[in-house]
This record gives C-alpha cells, structure tokens and sequence, in this order.
C-alpha cells in the first residue's frame, strides 16, 4: 500500500481519480474484488511510465478510465432492476433488444432507435428474383440486359404506376354500380332488383353471379340482402349489364345512368367498350399485372375513365382530381426512365 500512495502522490490529480472510483464503488455492488482489480491494473500501468509522464498529461486518460467504470456500474445497475420486474417485463424488455438487434442485421431502423453500423440494404437483381420469381422480373431484365439497376427502376415504376391508377378505377367503379343500382330499383320498383332477373330468362346469363354472391354472403354466416348484394356483386357482373346480350332488356333503362353522356353517342356499345377495357385493365392492377410498358396508353386510358365518370356526374371528376396523382406519377416515371 505504502507503493501504491507514492504512486498516487506522483500522478498529482489522479488522487482524484482514485476518489471518485472508490465511491462509485461504494454506491454500486461492484464489492471490493472489482475495485481492487480496477486499482491494480492502474497502478501497473502508473508503474511502467517514466516518472516524468506521470502528471497532468495522462489524466486524461484516467478520466476515460473513471467514465468507462461509471459505465459499467450504470449496465449493472439495470441488469438488476430488471431483475426486479415481473417476468411478463422482463419478456417484453429482451423483446425490445432482441427486435432492435434484428433490426441492425437487416439495414433497417426504426424512428428512435439509432444503430452506429446500420446500412442501407442493395436491392439486386438476385434480391427481386427471389421473392417475387424470375418469371415476373424476366421482361425487365431483358429489356435491359446490360443494366441491372434500371431494370429494377422500371419494375418498381411499375408498382408506382399502379398504385396511382387506383384512384381514378375504385371512384368509377363505385359510381357506376351506385348508377346502375339506382336504375335497376327504379325498373323493377324493388330494391331485390336481382330477383326480378332471376324471373326473367332473358337474363339467365346473369343467374350464376346472383348465386354466387347469395352463397358468398351465407357462407360468411350473413343474412342475404339487397345492400350485401350489392356490395357482393363483381365488377364483370355490373359490366356484363351493358353487353349486347342483354341490349334489348336492360339498356333503355340503365342509359339513363349516364345522363350527360351527349345524345350523338349515346350508344350501349359506346359505353360497353370503354367499360370492359377498365375492367381488363383494372383487373391487371388488382392482380399486379405489368402495365408500364407503354405510358401513353395507360395515359389515354385514364382520360378515357375520366371521361366516363363525367357521363355519370361532372362534379365526379372535380372531386377525383383533388385525390388523384396519376399525372404527376407519370411526369415523374418519364423523367427517372428518359422517356419522352
């Protein structure tokens, strides 16, 4: 002992340092064997200095050493108060830590968690055929066979494309079978307007879809009625309405669902048309199909279902715009891809 305080007298503000160790020791249960091992290491180190450097200039150094075992009584401190919680807490706890640590091997990071190493995941070529198959990402690949990261550009485009196009084919959709709806009770004076087409054979094309939506609705343990069948029917349903096939019976009453479509066209085929190409094309979004080969078509083409819902209402489509982003989607795609 006697060498160790003519050590600490040599190093003048380490005292200090010493100090504040042993009390830290005492507030802590890091006991006397951990303080003893911390003070013997220093010393040892205190002892292979030259006496001249061992002043002010390596404390320093000490202070890291005082911070470091700060530290390490605070990690112990926790250890043991988590102790101390109930065992669904600590569950939740290691939880968290584990979650955090995952989060840290894959790139990510949630908001509020800070990771020192995290980095930002390379999506690749190899990455892309993996979970979603080659078959899918094949075309892309092709088209640009010398350049992986455009190939990858243009697919999540793509999905870009999509996602847009979703505005502008859920309002038409809804607002063509609430216009057909309206017609079809005002017909047959019923609001099970589906029944009277199960009366009629003139209709017997459209008896498979009111079966299905009827076992739909009981399968689900519902009681079938006109608002599920109208929320059950499909958009083929609503769209088959308008074909040739049923012209003669239905189309004198549901072209007034269409009320400001000009008389000079107002034609079933007029609306027919238009109508099963939104459906293809929406059934290819649904089902996330390609549509971003040929950006001026799927542009005509939502202008064309803008055009259709104006046939319902005009003031339809001002509300459209206000949630739509088509436009500004496919300005951005032509920028990022170099399309003209």
């Amino acid at each position: 002992m006697e060498a160790l305080w003519e050590c600490l007298a040599s190093c003048g503000s380490a005292v200090g340092f010493f100090a504040g160790m042993v009390g830290s020791a005492r507030e802590s249960s890091v006991g006397a064997h951990g303080l003893q091992r911390c003070l013997r290491h220093t010393l040892h180190r205190l002892r292979t200095l030259p006496a001249a450097e061992r002043g002010a200039a390596h404390d320093e150094r000490l202070l890291k050493d005082r911070i470091n075992f700060t530290e390490m009584n605070k990690r112990k401190k926790q250890r043991s108060a988590l102790k101390l919680l109930p065992l669904h807490s600590q569950i939740k706890e290691h939880k968290k830590t584990r979650i955090h640590h995952q989060q840290i091997r894959l790139g990510e990071e949630r908001p509020g968690l800070h990771c020192k190493n995290t980095k930002k995941f390379m999506i690749t070529k190899h990455f892309l055929e993996k979970v979603f198959s080659v078959d899918r990402l094949e075309p892309y690949f092709e088209l640009y066979p010398e350049n992986e990261q455009k190939a990858i550009k243009h697919y999540e485009c793509n999905i870009r494309l999509s996602e847009a196009c979703y505005v502008s084919l859920s309002v038409l959709e809804v607002a063509l079978r609430n216009a057909l709806i309206r017609e079809l009770v005002r017909k047959t004076g019923r609001d099970d307007w589906y029944n009277y087409f199960l009366d009629n054979p003139q209709l017997h094309s459209t008896h498979r879809y009111i079966r299905e939506a009827e076992k739909h609705i009981i399968d689900r343990g519902e009681t079938v009625s006109a608002t599920k069948m109208n929320a059950e029917f499909t958009l083929g349903f609503w769209v088959s309405l308008l074909n040739s096939e049923h012209e003669r019976v239905l189309w004198k009453s549901l072209r007034k669902a269409f009320p400001n479509m000009p008389k000079a066209i107002r034609k079933r085929k007029n609306v027919s048309s238009p109508l099963n190409r939104m459906r293809a094309f929406r059934n290819r979004v649904f089902h996330n199909e390609s549509i971003c080969w040929n950006l001026t078509y799927v542009e005509n083409f939502h202008r064309e279902m803008l055009k259709v819902m104006e046939w319902i209402d005009r003031d339809l489509v001002s509300w459209e715009s206000e949630v739509d982003r088509f436009n500004d989607v496919c300005s951005d795609i032509r920028k990022e891809m170099n399309w003209s």
